[in-house]
């Protein structure tokens, strides 16, 4: 399974990161990797063959809830 996010800023053009491979990878991009600028974070869960298996959008109001996950359940 892939991960893939698309990260808004106020000001800024959006930025992607695709292909992250583990669940610990987003988790570590959520918590230390997001500047003061961040709105949202909408973060897709694929399979391997590129079906979208669960998606979430990731704001100050869910934020904690969706970092402090065990696994990525939390997407479905």
């Amino acid at each position: 399974m892939r991960y893939s996010l698309t990260i808004e800023r106020n000001y800024r053009d959006p930025q992607f990161i695709n292909d992250i491979e583990t669940w610990n990878d987003v988790l570590d991009i959520l918590k230390k990797k997001l500047d003061q600028w961040t709105k949202k974070v909408y973060i897709y869960k694929f399979s391997k063959n590129s079906r979208c298996l669960g998606s979430k959008c990731v704001t100050m109001g869910n934020l904690w809830e969706v970092a402090n996950s065990v696994n990525d359940k939390v997407l479905i």
